[in-house]
């Protein structure tokens, strides 16, 4: 029950805005390390000094579906998979002093097992950013382009979004983190850009 002392004290002693202001930046500082490390792990991993990181998957989609999985001697490795069905990205809770309305760009795309690259739901530059407000701040998705595997093995769901500015140096970060998903794992995603997904049954 030590969780819920503390959580009754913080109820009784809220935070100061000074203190919640510097808990973002601290959780915004860490997001964007976990970034970093992420891509710094990937290259030395997966990269093998060929593959740029930025590389978009190259998998098509609808592959195998007219296959006769029970076929005698059809390939043994090409089985039915569960996916995950990326339904919506929304921006929320602005920090950091930003404010509606925002001019979006940058890149939402997931990593699975299949070739650990890019799979894009979201991707702009930024002389094609995407005006956002409060009433409707969906970011407009252009993918998946393929389906997204679900596996017992960690998937990354990978996010670099600015905000732009008047000019290119007074652009900031939206939010800039990697967060790691499986199959059978649930948790909560504390960041202001929700993607909303559901597991498509094989």
């Amino acid at each position: 029950w030590k969780w819920w002392e503390e959580f009754e004290r913080g109820l009784a002693n809220p935070p100061t805005p000074e203190e919640l202001r510097e808990r973002e930046e601290s959780w915004e500082k860490f997001c964007s390390e976990s970034w970093e490390r992420f891509r710094e792990r990937w290259i030395d991993v997966w990269s093998h000094g060929k593959i740029p990181f930025d590389a978009v998957t190259q998998i098509p989609c609808m592959r195998f579906t007219d296959a006769n999985f029970r076929r005698p001697g059809f390939p043994y490795m090409v089985m039915p998979e569960d996916t995950l069905q990326i339904v919506s990205v929304q921006v929320k809770d602005l920090t950091g002093g930003l404010q509606w309305p925002l001019d979006v760009y940058g890149v939402v795309a997931v990593r699975d097992g299949v070739d650990r690259m890019r799979n894009v739901a979201f991707s702009r530059e930024r002389d094609d950013c995407q005006s956002i407000n409060e009433q409707d701040s969906y970011l407009t998705l252009t993918g998946p382009s393929r389906g997204v595997v679900m596996s017992h093995d960690n998937s990354h769901l990978e996010v670099k979004l600015k905000v732009k500015g008047t000019t290119e140096s007074e652009d900031k970060d939206l939010n800039k983190f990697v967060d790691s998903y499986r199959m059978g794992s649930w948790g909560c995603l504390s960041y202001n850009v929700v993607l909303v997904g559901k597991k498509a049954e094989r």
